[in-house]
């Protein structure tokens, strides 16, 4: 993202494993990225 404020997304698969992931910026003070691993993964994940 080269924007100030800016949005992207991307979802990654194969046989094994799919990631989705989102990240949002707004003028560089605040940004949040959020990654969704598939159930596959054989361990928790845990949002804090």
């Amino acid at each position: 993202m080269k924007s100030m404020t800016g949005y992207g997304e991307g979802r990654e698969e194969n046989e094994r494993v799919e990631v989705y992931l989102q990240i949002k910026t707004l003028n560089h003070r605040f940004s949040e990225i959020e990654i969704y691993p598939s159930q596959l993964i054989p361990f928790a994940w845990e949002k804090t």
